[in-house]
C-alpha cells in the first residue's frame, strides 16, 4: 500500500470515527487530533449510542415452502446471535436449523462482542440455507445493536458462501473495511442478481477479493471506491458474474480496469449522481 493511500485511509477512518462518536452524543471539533479520540469515546455516555431499530436488524424472508436457515461454525467459532420467527420472542439462537414457509420472517442482532464476526480463514461461520429466502436489514447488526462504520479483518469471510438459496441482499452500510472482510462473501450465490452498494471509498488487502465469483446471474453492482481494483483488493470479485451488467461507479474513481478484478467486458458503466 503506498503511502498516499494509507493517509487517504487514516483520514477516512478519522472522519468514520467522528460520525460514530458525534451518533452517541458526543461533539467532535473538526480540528480534534486523532490522539485525542480516546478522551472523547472515554466521554461516551454509559448505554448512549445510536442503536439499530428493529426494522433494521438482519432480515430473512422465506419466498417459498420449505426453506430453512442455520449457522455453521467453523475452528471454534461462537458469535452470539439473538434471533426470533414472526411475532415470538427473541433466544438465543443455537445455531440449529429454522424452518421456514412462504412469508415466514426471521429477525437477528449480535451480542456486544461480535465485532470479530469471523476471526479468519479457519475461524469463522457462515450461513447454510435451502429453499429460496431473501435476506433485507443491515449486516452489522449481526455485530452488536450499536451501529457501526468499521468493520474487522475477515468479518465477514465466507458468510453466504453457496447460498443458492438467497435472492437478495442485506446491506453493507461499513465505510472503513478490515482486510479480507468481504473475502468470498457471496461466492456461488446464483440467484442473486443485485449487488449490496458497497459505499467505502478505500479498499484494503483482499477486502473484495472473490466476493461475488461465480455469482451467475449478477448484473448490478455498485462500488464507491477510488482505489483502483487489482488482484490485491479485488481478484476474481465478479468473475463468473451475467455477461450483461450495469455497474455504477463514484464519479471521483478515475480508474479504468476491466474483466474479473475490475468491472466484467460487456457490462455498461454509469456514474453515481449521488
Amino acid at each position: 500500500m503506498s503511502i498516499a493511500t494509507e493517509i487517504t485511509r487514516l483520514r477516512n477512518a478519522k472522519a468514520a470515527l467522528k460520525e460514530s462518536i458525534e451518533a452517541k452524543g458526543v461533539t467532535v471539533e473538526d480540528s480534534a487530533k486523532l490522539d485525542e479520540y480516546p478522551a472523547l469515546v472515554d466521554s461516551i455516555p454509559q448505554g448512549g449510542g445510536s442503536e439499530y431499530t428493529e426494522d433494521e436488524y438482519l432480515t430473512f424472508t422465506a419466498e417459498q415452502d420449505n426453506s430453512s436457515i442455520s449457522l455453521r461454525n467453523s475452528g471454534g467459532n461462537a458469535p452470539i446471535i439473538y434471533y426470533k420467527k414472526n411475532n415470538g420472542d427473541y433466544t438465543l439462537w443455537d445455531y440449529s436449523s429454522i424452518s421456514m414457509n412462504k412469508g415466514d420472517v426471521v429477525k437477528m442482532y449480535g451480542g456486544e462482542n461480535n465485532f470479530n464476526f469471523s476471526k479468519s480463514t479457519t475461524v469463522y461461520s457462515k450461513f447454510v440455507m435451502t429453499g429460496k429466502i431473501a435476506a433485507s436489514g443491515v449486516t452489522n447488526s449481526l455485530l452488536s445493536r450499536i451501529k457501526t462504520p468499521v468493520i474487522t479483518p475477515y468479518c465477514y469471510f465466507q458468510l453466504f458462501h453457496d447460498c443458492a438459496a438467497l435472492t437478495t441482499a442485506p446491506e453493507l452500510p461499513a465505510t472503513i473495511l478490515g482486510s479480507v472482510c468481504y473475502y468470498q462473501m457471496f461466492y456461488g450465490c446464483t440467484n442473486l442478481t443485485t449487488a449490496p452498494e458497497l459505499p467505502a471509498t478505500t479498499l484494503i488487502n483482499n477486502c473484495y477479493g472473490y466476493m461475488f465469483c461465480a455469482c451467475t446471474n449478477l448484473n448490478y453492482v455498485k462500488a464507491m471506491f477510488t482505489t483502483s481494483p487489482s488482484g490485491s483488493y479485488t481478484g476474481n470479485w465478479l468473475y463468473g458474474a451475467a455477461t450483461t451488467g450495469t455497474f455504477v461507479k463514484n464519479a471521483a474513481a478515475i480508474w479504468e480496469v476491466s474483466g474479473a478484478d475490475g468491472i466484467p467486458t460487456g457490462w455498461t458503466i454509469e456514474t453515481a449522481t449521488e
